[in-house]
């Protein structure tokens, strides 16, 4: 089991919005995959429950969780503090609402490629026309069907 450990003690004092005072200190542990967590610790100096804020930082290792600790300021640590006095939210879930269909509306699409391709070149050859198609240089071709079966198409 990997154990939380204290990294940096400061030598100031953090006063609350109340004005009780706490000694701060700034604390890690590993976590799985071999990273660090850092968060604040603070003691009342009139005795009274400890607090420790949420994590903090999270590092790829003790070294630089360290380091991060070293560079906090006594306005951070205040911030900190008020973080670890306030309650968590408590945010509000909906229940969850039956779905009105039973899955999505069914394609609207024309012609869909991924089933065409599935079905193979003769599906579209048997298809009936879909009317004008645009060619190169803006020129209208019609398609249609000719008795016999074959399509034909003509230059409008």
């Amino acid at each position: 089991m990997k154990v939380a450990e204290t990294l940096l003690q400061f030598h100031m004092h953090v006063a609350a919005p109340d004005g009780e005072l706490y000694e701060a200190r700034a604390c890690g542990s590993p976590l799985p995959g071999g990273t660090w967590q850092g968060w604040i610790e603070f003691i009342p100096l009139g005795g009274g429950e400890p607090l420790r804020s949420p994590r903090e930082t999270t590092q790829p290792n003790r070294a630089d969780t360290e380091y991060w600790a070293t560079g906090l300021t006594e306005v951070y640590l205040e911030g900190a503090l008020r973080r670890a006095l306030e309650k968590p939210l408590a945010v509000p879930v909906p229940p969850r609402q039956p779905s009105v269909f039973p899955g999505p509306a069914p394609s609207t699409s024309i012609l869909d490629p991924f089933s065409v391709y599935e079905k193979g070149e003769a599906l579209l050859r048997r298809r009936k026309p879909i009317g004008r198609i645009r060619r190169k240089h803006g020129r209208k071709y019609t398609m249609r069907r000719e008795p016999d079966g074959s399509s034909a198409g003509s230059r409008v």
